[in-house]
């Protein structure tokens, strides 16, 4: 099956490792084959669907591809030679796999401690079962056109940024979409579940749109008023 994007490949998966030998500089996970199969078997043994990302032999994986994924596997290798073609990477982290999956009854005990945290969800009224990646970019292309509607990334001080216009866009642009890296970091980081993820959506709507004209609404009011007194000023 062919996708136009690594989101849209991923879309329906809970659990997205991405092989690469770049340093990272921001707060994703990185893991040791070993360690990234382990945390593979674990989710598997949940229920959850897991997907393995390489990179072209040519050019690896691009940053946005590494976007994708919930964590980074970088295979040891001897400093200054750490470039592996394709083949090498795909046969040590299936090497791996295959060790894990052989193990000391590995995924029983992944089970056993699952339904653990299931029955201990279960007892407070949630769900363990982790959101797929489609659902968490939903939540946030949905929290980011919120965000650009209140203003948050800028508003109108794009029209008077002292580089012109176009250039006052730009770095709106790049302003929002480190920010929405970071939000997006900040929610993997939590694993929330289907319910979670629906549940701070939901919330969200309802800052946006509160109902019956409530404390939010008179709130929301007082900003947009303070706003546009901004404005005329």
């Amino acid at each position: 099956e062919t996708h136009e994007t690594a989101a849209d490949a991923v879309a329906d998966l809970q659990l997205v490792l991405a092989t690469t030998a770049r340093p990272r500089e921001s707060r994703i996970p990185v893991y040791a084959p070993r360690e990234a199969m382990a945390l593979a078997a674990a989710a598997i043994a949940r229920g959850e669907r897991v997907g393995l990302m390489f990179g072209s032999e040519k050019n690896g994986l691009s940053n946005a591809e590494l976007d994708a994924a919930n964590a980074i596997v970088t295979i040891p290798t001897f400093p200054g030679f750490s470039s592996l073609n394709l083949a090498q990477a795909v046969l040590l982290v299936c090497y791996e796999w295959g060790a894990i999956a052989e193990g000391e009854n590995q995924y029983e005990v992944a089970r056993q401690a699952y339904d653990a945290d299931e029955a201990a969800a279960e007892a407070e009224g949630g769900s363990g079962a982790r959101a797929p990646l489609g659902q968490v970019d939903s939540l946030l292309r949905f929290w980011e056109e919120r965000l650009w509607e209140a203003n948050f990334f800028g508003g109108n001080r794009a029209l008077h940024s002292q580089y012109g216009p176009e250039e006052g866009r730009a770095q709106e642009r790049s302003r929002a979409a480190a920010a929405m890296a970071k939000l997006r970091r900040l929610v993997l980081r939590a694993q929330p579940s289907k319910g979670e993820a629906s549940l701070l959506r939901g919330s969200l709507q309802a800052l946006v749109v509160p109902k019956g004209g409530g404390r939010g609404a008179v709130e929301d009011g007082g900003g947009d008023s303070e706003r546009e007194q901004e404005r005329e000023g």
